[in-house]
């Protein structure tokens, strides 16, 4: 006779069996996955379609697509990946991985963007940070830039 539970845990919690599908929702944390004989942490943050135009050198408040208590799980993962950031008018979002976290609640990335064509690209950046707002409450923001002068080093363009 064979059962029909896919998933469950043994008497006394120490194995569990998964033999169905294991679904991670967003902003879930994930600790002590083998990988490379260590154990790592990783975190997820889904901005949703945020459209990096609209925080050019300027801080937009995105506490609604993301929570202060998913930040501050992402400032401490090993590993942090953003999704879903749109960065161009076409309505196409990109995913990066391997954000910098301190320990002062800042994520920090750099993209390359291909140009059209032959062309090289640019390289933009963006912070994402937790401060209190005006009126003292947690808040997440978000913060992007050109790099013009990098890009300009760089010989950079679109």
């Amino acid at each position: 006779m064979s059962s029909s539970i896919k998933n469950y845990t043994e008497q006394g919690g120490a194995r569990t069996v998964i033999g169905g599908e294991l679904v991670i929702e967003e902003g879930a944390l994930v600790t002590g996955l083998p990988s490379g004989g260590s154990s790592h942490n990783m975190v997820v943050l889904d901005l949703n379609q945020f459209n990096f135009m609209t925080a050019m050198s300027k801080d937009v408040d995105i506490s609604d697509i993301i929570s202060p208590a998913q930040f501050r799980a992402a400032c401490s993962a090993d590993f942090v990946s953003v999704k879903n950031l749109k960065v161009s008018g076409n309505g196409d979002s990109i995913n990066i991985h391997g954000l910098y976290a301190t320990s002062s609640l800042i994520l920090a990335g750099v993209i390359h963007i291909p140009g059209d064509g032959g062309e090289i690209g640019l390289l933009i950046s963006f912070v994402i940070m937790a401060r209190e707002n005006e009126s003292g409450v947690e808040s997440v923001y978000f913060r992007g830039s050109f790099n013009d002068s990098v890009n300009g080093a760089l010989g950079l363009s679109m």
